[in-house]
């Protein structure tokens, strides 16, 4: 048994050095092993960046992340090391161990005269931990290294705007660094005075020596200095305050936070003078003095009095509040880019209701825009339905998005809706590796349509079809390796030929890549790094792989965007542009920030799609950048089109070799400016923020009397509410279109959204504003507000939409369609200012169970108070100034164009338009059986006869289908006219209809010629 006392200290001998190295050497080789996927990957990135031009980028990306790492890691394990090594210095030359302190004694038994090696093995722990915590700042530390001045001053501090945006958040968080790493380094550096004896506990007391007082005196000195810090940079952190009633700075705050955090920076820096001072006096007296006046004022001064006067301001807090809600409107417009937004006091003349001659003068004064409203959904529910239905041609290809877009026709700017044919991963027969990988690679061409346009049948007319692509363009590079929905690699130039796609004889059209996308293989070492960054052997062992081989990788046009410009934040929406023979998608990315002094914070978040980079929270934001990427190379080009944005500007200057300016845009794209597009996350982040904040005065703001929304979208819930029962509406989504604007000479190519006043569940939905957003090259990006009078009861377009639905025909004939098995979707609906009124359109898409293709089956127009409901928009037009309808100037009532006001496309159908029946007759199938008895034999035998000439149409035009359908009703209908008696009447009828179908589907006939005969 040992004896009792004290027990002096013996020192064992230290490890041998040889397994110390040893040991080293093999945890190393383990970490290497376990990280070489992460550093093939690291190495492919490099190569990645290095093809299209963007070293340097990545450079600077790993170069900053790296070097804070790097550089708080060192600096935690300096100020670690010396501290202790300060307390080893300190420690007491002996030691003596009391009862009850073996855990104290065996630690000194372990280190004992290894104390070095155990300081630098704490410090280095401690700092691979705290060190790498920077890393996540390297935006900030780039802002920051290249910070840019706004020009304009915050009203509270008087300092520039740049420093908000690009140097306090990271003084911030270095400062909160700071202070966190020497709180940890102070409770390490007091756990070594325990260790070493300079601290002792013993039975009711707790003994510390001089020398340990002094030096945990400097630290607690250093940790008051950081406070200091963090309470002087927390007075400028007021300017995002949410305590008032409006983000920024307010009454409470500037009247009880300010002043308290400048007494509490007073106070940390008068502790620091204390725990200097008590370095001789080495008590606890002045320690305990200071934090005890600490957390006093802390308590007291910035926490209580501030609620307390907040609650006081409450009683009367416009009248405080008055000057920050002022400052508030001013930041939040700047911020969101709402202050140049052009206000137009909209007249508003609802007298062409009674007045048929007038309002048949408003849509002739308005003939082209009319003739140019979009009738095509572009939803992959609608125009991707029947793209991928009519277009697809190949199992291998898939259309998943259709976009809007314009392009010249004929001399004339006419609205497109334009889908990419990409390659389809999930086909069932791509199945092997080499197929997979460097036979099925691609996608081919475009189908384009005319938006305002469809056949008889309810099909779109094509202007780019087929493969090979015909029609509007001459394609010189059709092949699409780099589109919105690939999600693996491909390799190509390899020995295997990749598919084009299979002609009409069954031959398939082979290709080889001989772009510069991608990284060259070039080597068995790069073969095995690219084979460990897709954990794929197949890459090694294929002897298809040639040198020359080039993989193609992250080629989904975000996650490319985003990997190259990892700091920007992207659109939801890329959309193609063909241009030069060549396809190139065009990416919008914004520039964000949570720092701009009292804007009002927003978010994305329930407006846009969760996949918008502006689905978080920010209280600024600029349409900076657009991002062009050749859909077969996959060339990346950044070009800065707001050279006005501080943020850009500070990239700019950080990653100089990635921006391209706006000037250069047309140099390299030749056309490509005028089919930019005002994107629409911003714009409807835009037309939020405006809905609030269109007023100007405080008392406006403040009594919310004047507020806005927007448009509820008709019939809908939110998706994923908490509570969708209710009524919860999700807003109506903002719409491209192709107008004569009020005021403006020509037509024009924007985007827009309908405002109404803000009410509780949505009760009020009147139109206040229509928001359009330009996008055509001379005015792109131009804002205006259309304001209707207030006095004026406008329908908002949920309301048009409620009054659409219940017009007897609407609700009638889809109770009908319904029965017959078919689904009807209704598309945007779409509200033109037309002269001093509005139009409001609606396009109904029938979708047969069988065909599952959508068709455009009717227009539902609503003018001046009455509803038009026909197959064709001019038809819908002239129904809706009945009783006395007269031809609406460039819009014809018959023809496949009529729709559209007579401007044929010069390019092919998919299908001659022969048919004489109305969409209706087309569309429908066998009637039921009450509907049947209520038809007389008249028009039963009116039907058959449609029915027989629908069904030789769609023979014509290979729509077996639709004949199937047709031939059941025929047969159904003669059936009940001979069961009726009709016999012979039924052969007259037959013969006709026969008769007729074989002149109007003789080749040498026109479309011109085409009879219309509208079936009840």
């Amino acid at each position: 048994m040992r004896p009792d006392g004290p027990r002096p200290i013996q020192f064992r001998v230290p490890l041998n050095r040889r397994r110390v190295v040893a040991i080293a050497v093999v945890a190393i080789v383990i970490v290497l092993l376990s990280s070489v996927r992460a550093i093939a990957g690291a190495y492919t990135d490099f190569l990645w960046f290095d093809q299209l031009g963007f070293a340097s980028v990545w450079r600077g990306v790993v170069g900053a992340k790296v070097s804070l790492g790097l550089l708080f890691t060192l600096v935690f394990f300096a100020g670690s090391w010396v501290s202790l090594a300060v307390a080893n210095r300190l420690a007491p030359k002996s030691l003596s161990f009391m009862p009850g302190e073996e855990v104290l004694e065996r630690i000194h038994e372990v280190l004992g005269a290894r104390n070095v090696l155990g300081r630098t093995i704490v410090s280095a722990l401690l700092a691979l931990v705290a060190g790498p915590s920077m890393v996540s700042q390297w935006n900030d530390w780039v802002l920051f290294r290249n910070a840019q001045t706004v020009g304009i001053k915050d009203p509270q501090f008087h300092r520039d705007i740049g420093f908000y945006l690009f140097k306090l958040p990271f003084l911030s968080a270095a400062v909160a660094w700071t202070f966190t790493a020497l709180i940890i380094i102070t409770i390490v550096t007091a756990a070594a005075h325990f260790f070493n004896g300079g601290i002792r506990v013993q039975p009711g007391s707790i003994r510390v020596t001089n020398s340990v007082k002094a030096h945990l005196s400097v630290l607690l000195a250093f940790v008051a200095l950081a406070k200091a810090g963090g309470y002087w940079l927390n007075r400028f952190e007021l300017t995002l305050s949410t305590n008032g009633y409006v983000q920024g700075a307010g009454y409470t705050d500037l009247k009880a936070r300010l002043p308290a955090l400048t007494l509490l920076t007073a106070i940390s820096l008068a502790s620091v003078v204390l725990f200097v001072v008590n370095i001789r006096m080495r008590g606890w007296t002045l320690p305990t003095i200071a934090v005890g006046l600490w957390l006093l004022v802390s308590i007291a001064v910035g926490a209580i009095y501030p609620r307390a006067l907040q609650a006081i301001v409450k009683s009367s807090q416009f009248d405080k509040e008055q000057p920050y809600i002022e400052r508030n409107i001013e930041a939040t417009r700047a911020a969101f880019g709402l202050q140049k937004v052009t206000v137009v006091e909209q007249p508003y003349d609802d007298s062409g209701a009674v007045n048929t001659a007038k309002s048949t003068a408003a849509l002739n004064q308005s003939a082209e825009t009319v003739s140019n409203i979009r009738l095509w959904e572009p939803t992959a529910e609608i125009a991707g339905g029947t793209f991928t239905k009519l277009q697809q041609v190949a199992g291998y290809y898939r259309f998943r998005d259709v976009d809007v877009d314009r392009y010249t026709i004929d001399g004339k700017v006419k609205p497109v809706i334009v889908s990419v044919r990409e390659l389809d991963p999930d086909f069932n027969e791509i199945t092997s590796w080499v197929k997979r990988r460097l036979n099925f690679t691609h996608g081919y061409g475009v189908a384009m349509a005319a938006a305002n346009k469809a056949t008889e049948e309810g099909q779109p007319q094509f202007l780019v079809q087929n493969l090979p692509p015909e029609g509007l363009f001459k394609f010189t590079q059709p092949r699409v390796y780099f589109g919105e929905h690939f999600d693996s690699y491909a390799i190509g130039g390899t020995k295997a030929l990749e598919v084009d796609f299979t002609d009409k004889n069954g031959a398939d059209q082979t290709f080889s890549y001989d772009g510069d996308g991608g990284v060259r293989v070039k080597s068995i070492f790069r073969k095995a790094a690219f084979a460990l960054r897709f954990a794929d052997p197949n890459l090694l062992i294929s002897n298809q792989v040639t040198a020359s081989s080039r993989i193609l990788y992250v080629r989904n046009v975000r996650e490319r965007a985003q990997m190259a410009a990892p700091f920007l934040h992207y659109d939801a929406d890329p959309y193609p542009v063909v241009i030069g023979g060549r396809i190139v998608w065009v990416l919008v990315a914004y520039t964000t920030s949570t720092r701009y002094p009292y804007s009002q914070q927003t978010s994305g978040f329930g407006l846009l799609g969760a996949d918008s980079g502006l689905a978080g929270s920010f209280n600024y934001v600029r349409n900076s950048v657009k991002v062009v990427i050749d859909a077969y190379t996959g060339s990346t080009t950044f070009f800065v089109v707001d050279e006005k944005d501080p943020i850009a500007k500070a990239y700019r200057a950080a990653f100089p070799k990635l921006f391209q300016p706006s000037s250069q845009v047309e140099k390299l794209y030749p056309g490509l400016r005028a089919h930019f597009r005002y994107p629409e996350d911003i714009f409807r982040i835009q037309s939020s923020i405006y809905a609030q904040y269109h007023v100007t005065t405080a008392r406006q703001l403040f009594n919310k009397n004047d507020r806005w929304d927007i448009s509820k979208d008709p019939g809908s819930v939110v998706a994923g509410s908490d509570d969708p029962a209710s009524g919860q509406a999700r807003r109506m989504p903002a719409y491209y279109l192709l107008a004569q604007l009020p005021g403006s000479e020509k037509q024009r190519f924007s985007i827009q959204q309908s405002l109404v006043p803000f009410s509780q569940n949505d009760s009020q939905q009147n139109l206040r504003a229509i928001m359009v957003g330009e996008s055509d090259p001379d005015r792109y990006g131009e804002l205006k507000a259309y304001v209707f009078p207030r006095d004026e009861q406008i329908f908002g377009p949920s309301i048009a939409a409620d009054r659409m639905s219940a017009f007897q025909e609407v609700s009638v004939k889809e109770s009908q369609l319904g029965l017959r098995g078919s689904s009807v979707r209704y598309g945007n609906l779409q509200v033109l200012m037309v002269g001093d009124s509005l139009l409001y359109v609606r396009p109904m898409f029938v979708e047969n169970k069988d065909s599952n293709l959508p068709l455009l089956t009717y227009v539902i127009v609503l003018f001046h108070g009455r509803i038009g409901f026909q197959p064709t928009l001019a038809e819908a037009l002239k129904q809706s100034l009945e009783p006395n309808a007269g031809t609406v100037d460039g819009l014809g009532t018959t023809g496949p164009d009529a729709a559209t006001g007579g401007n044929a496309t010069p390019t092919p159908t998919p299908t001659t338009i022969k048919s004489t029946t109305s969409i209706v007759a087309a569309t429908s199938g066998p009637l039921s059986v009450a509907d049947l008895a209520k038809l007389s034999t008249e028009e039963i035998l009116t039907r058959a006869s449609g029915a027989y000439e629908a069904a030789q149409a769609a023979l014509a035009g290979r729509k077996l289908d639709v004949y199937q359908a047709k031939v059941d009703e025929m047969g159904q209908l003669v059936t009940e006219a001979v069961r009726r008696g009709a016999g012979a009447a039924v052969t007259t009828t037959i013969a006709r209809a026969a008769a007729a179908s074989t002149s109007t589907s003789s080749p040498s006939s026109s479309p011109s010629s085409t009879s219309v005969t509208t079936v009840p």
